[in-house]
């Protein structure tokens, strides 16, 4: 057998030992629901790739989280709870905010072209046009809200390997905007991160700490965690989806032990 057909048995058994498919993942993305025109309600659509792990729009969970501008009162949900689907369509865990929670609904683009998507090139239009925000209904933190996002009942497929939390922010794509200077602030446990919109004009960079943050959890992770929402300098924290990526197991010593033996082997038979 030569050097070529070798590698390729190899390969084929790496494959099957430590796993073909992909790993999985849960896509959320939060979308101003107004309904001005066919582009308004900023879902994520089939055929649209979206986010720093690229997922097609058909794939996304989209929650409608109110109309566009709008600041909501203690009075409603913001959602309901929604099964959450992963990349292969199965129920994969559950979202929910607190029952009831002020919140503000708005577009991270200009106020005036607020039902037109931000015209980058590429799909990501839609995950940052429009954001949830929360900490005060008035947008300055005062009174604090008390609103967090739950994610409950995460398959075995994120907890057994571990799994990442993907949260995208951008409250103010406008260079000039009044809140171009705003932090977004996120807690799950114990651990803060922040994301700053410093007048970023997000172009289809993912910038870790500008429109992004990740928090990562390792094997045997809990099935739950609660994502604390909010703004340490005045104003509202925002945050435009969600990616949950499963991690990867590592390929085991028996496997790689094995994945020797049948190269000792192959070569043995040449």
């Amino acid at each position: 057998m030569n050097k070529q057909k070798l590698a390729v048995a190899i390969g084929l058994l790496t494959a099957h030992m430590i796993g073909a498919s992909q790993a999985a993942s849960i896509s959320i993305n939060f979308h101003v629901g107004d309904d001005m025109d066919a582009q308004a309600d900023h879902e994520l659509a089939t055929g649209e790739t979206a986010g720093l792990i690229a997922t097609d729009g058909a794939l996304w969970n989209n929650i409608n989280v109110g109309n566009g501008g709008a600041t909501n009162t203690t009075t409603t949900a913001i959602f309901a709870s929604t099964t959450l689907t992963d990349d292969s369509g199965a129920n994969a865990a559950i979202i929910a905010p607190s029952a009831t929670s002020s919140r503000f609904v708005g577009y991270a683009a200009s106020s005036a072209a607020a039902e037109n998507e931000l015209g980058l090139t590429g799909n990501n239009d839609d995950l940052y046009n429009s954001y949830l925000a929360l900490n005060g209904p008035g947008g300055d933190g005062s009174p604090a809200d008390a609103a967090v996002l739950n994610i409950t009942n995460l398959s075995s497929d994120f907890t057994t390997n571990g799994y990442r939390v993907i949260i995208y922010s951008d409250s103010d794509r406008g260079p000039n905007g009044s809140n171009g200077n705003r932090t977004s602030s996120f807690t799950i446990g114990t651990t803060t991160q922040n994301v700053l919109d410093n007048q970023h004009v997000f172009d289809n960079t993912f910038i870790l700490g500008t429109n992004y943050t990740e928090f990562v959890f390792g094997p045997g992770a809990a099935d739950n965690f609660t994502i604390d929402v909010f703004s340490d300098d005045g104003g509202r924290g925002s945050i435009n989806g969600i990616q949950i990526i499963a991690a990867v197991p590592e390929p085991s010593s028996t496997a790689l032990l094995g994945l020797g033996g049948l190269a000792l082997i192959l070569r043995r038979r040449k």
